[in-house]
């Protein structure tokens, strides 16, 4: 048995690699299997080491949809991260995001909005910062405040993410398309449907471009569109789109 050897492998990185794929074509159990073993033999020698096994282990049982264990490694990874000196601060990033996402789908907007912030502070004071991790935590704060009947707060935090896309368009126009579309959907919640409608607009367009005339998502926004014209009560216009 092939797992037998990693005790005896020194340098670790390949075998992380290894679970990392398992992960990517489903096979979780190999990959659990294989980071606890990792994680046995590492023992206390490598603080590093473990706090990346421990990473690996809650991105894995976050797959699982186990969100338990995932939040209870990612914190323990998380706690050693910060007693050891690090040469950048990507990877405490990645985990308060990570933390931030379970506690959102555990419905705990609290706590996620806590870990959401510790990220955007960090990866704003970074000393090179990635335009794409800045949206993408944006975003989650928007989506909070969302959740949360927020919507001044999170049309602001919406559009703080689209700033950022923005800049690193063309190369991410769905993900444009989609902040777009979430942003339209607020405003329609604040039955402000004429600027609802302007969003929606303009996520339809950018979808035309790039999707497939018969995708559903297509659909979901012509739908969106529909009962943006009814609320304006456009009745006409909006059976067009329906």
């Amino acid at each position: 048995d092939y797992f037998r050897s990693v005790e005896r492998i020194e340098n670790k990185t390949a075998w992380q690699q290894l679970g990392f794929y398992f992960i990517q074509i489903n096979e979780f159990d190999k990959a659990e299997l294989l980071y606890r073993i990792l994680l046995q033999s590492n023992a206390t020698d490598d603080s590093e080491q473990l706090a990346v096994l421990n990473e690996r282990l809650g991105f894995l049982y976050n797959k699982k949809n186990n969100l338990i264990d995932s939040l209870l490694h990612y914190k323990k990874s998380l706690e050693i991260y910060l007693t050891i000196s690090l040469s950048d601060d990507s990877s405490l990033y990645s985990i308060y995001l990570n933390i931030g996402n379970i506690f959102h789908k555990q419905n705990n907007l609290n706590e996620a909005m806590e870990n959401y912030k510790c990220a955007l502070n960090i990866i704003l004071h970074s000393l090179k910062i990635d335009l794409i991790k800045v949206a993408t935590v944006y975003y989650h704060i928007a989506e909070i405040y969302n959740a949360q009947g927020l919507f001044i707060e999170a049309i602001q935090n919406y559009q703080s993410s689209l700033e950022n896309e923005l800049k690193i368009a063309p190369h991410r126009h769905l993900t444009l398309a989609n902040t777009y579309n979430r942003i339209g959907a607020v405003f329609y919640q604040m039955k402000d449907f004429i600027t609802a409608f302007s969003y929606y607009e303009k996520t339809l367009k950018i979808q035309k471009k790039y999707l497939s005339l018969n995708h559903s998502t297509l659909a979901e926004t012509n739908y969106h569109i529909a009962m943006t014209f009814a609320g304006l009560q456009q009745y006409r216009k909006a059976i067009e789109y329906a």
